[in-house]
This record gives C-alpha cells, structure tokens and sequence, in this order.
C-alpha cells in the first residue's frame, strides 16, 4: 500500500499542473494463469473499472498513467466441483501511447507500458454456492508486470481499448507467486473537451 502512496503523491502535482485529459473508463475482461495447474486451470469473466490520465508529449506521443479496480483470478477443480478464485486487485498502468491524426479526428491509439497490482485480498466462489472469502497468500500485496493496449478514439471524446495485462502477483490459496493474464475490452469517455479540441 505504500508504494500506491508514493505514486499518488508523484502524480498529484503533475496533475496540478499540467494540461491533462482524465476519462473515465470500464468493461469486461478476461483472466486466467500463465501456466497450468497439476489439476488444470482455465480462466474466469471478470470486469474492471477506474480513471485514466494522459499528457500530450508531442502531436503524436502521450503518457497515460491510469488507476483501475478489477480482479484477477482463474478457475480449477477441487473436490470434484469447480470453483473460481479472484483476488481483488487495483491495477496502475503507466503507458507512453502513439496516437495517429490530430485531436479532432478518428485516431488509433497503440500503446504499453509497466504495470503495478496493488492486491486487496482473495475470494472463492463455488458451483451453486455464495463467495466465501479466502486466506490472503503470503506473496499478496504489491504484484509488477506489464501492459500493451490498442484502441480507437473519436472526436466526440468516446474511446474504445482492448488491453493485455501479464503481472506477477500471489497465488490464491498456496504460497509463492504466479503470472496472471488478464486481457479486457472498456469503453470511456474524455471528460475535459476543451483538450479534445487541441
């Protein structure tokens, strides 16, 4: 949690300061494990939701750091049922993005970055059965990785982005730490106009 502390305090006066676009943004993803389990592994639908920030370097370059609630998690057998293990997570992804055309046209957007997980603790939730809550892995708490996103946005402000996430993060219910993927589609919209128009 620290380490989200002294990013926020970083940002705040970047934020003051420079001229930024903020857009709110939220979807649906996808997530499962790098690697499989010795039982099997698949993934498991999921969603996210949080607040990105961009600063124009050049008439082509943008830096994007954004903050985003979501879960990672995967799903496997145990005791003959299936069930679903998420860890509820807040993704912080700061990108350098490469935008085609001019502000106040269509433009596609490619971009990636570092990634930081900052996890806030683990759920299970079996066939036919309410979410019960799980032991936090020793490995739990500030996970590292890395983002690639590509999408569409038009001069109305509406984004599209599909994004692809690996962090390294810990294991729902057995010590270590393991590769998690998580690719989403969100959809947002660039609330301050007037940096639209530049």
């Amino acid at each position: 949690m620290k380490y989200l502390s002294l990013m926020t305090i970083c940002l705040l006066p970047w934020c003051a300061k420079a001229r930024i676009t903020v857009a709110p943004a939220g979807g649906v993803a996808w997530s499962t494990l790098q690697k499989q389990l010795p039982k099997g592994s698949a993934g498991v639908s999921t969603w996210r939701a949080g607040v990105r920030f961009e600063k124009r370097l050049t008439q082509h370059l943008y830096l994007q750091p954004s903050v985003s609630y979501t879960r990672y998690g995967y799903s496997t057998l145990y005791s003959g049922a299936t069930v679903d293990y998420f860890t509820r997570a807040a993704d912080l992804p700061v990108m350098l993005l490469y935008k085609t055309g001019l502000p106040c046209q269509p433009r596609f957007v490619l971009g990636g970055g570092v990634l930081l997980v900052q996890q806030f603790g683990s759920f299970a939730k079996a066939e036919g059965r309410s979410p019960v809550e799980v032991p936090s892995p020793r490995r739990s708490g500030l996970g590292r990785g890395y983002a690639l996103t590509a999408g569409f946005e038009m001069p109305s402000g509406i984004t599209i982005n599909t994004s692809y996430h690996m962090a390294r993060l810990g294991y729902i219910m057995v010590p270590g730490a393991y590769n998690y993927r998580q690719i989403n589609l969100t959809l947002g919209y660039i609330v301050n106009k007037v940096s639209r128009k530049k």
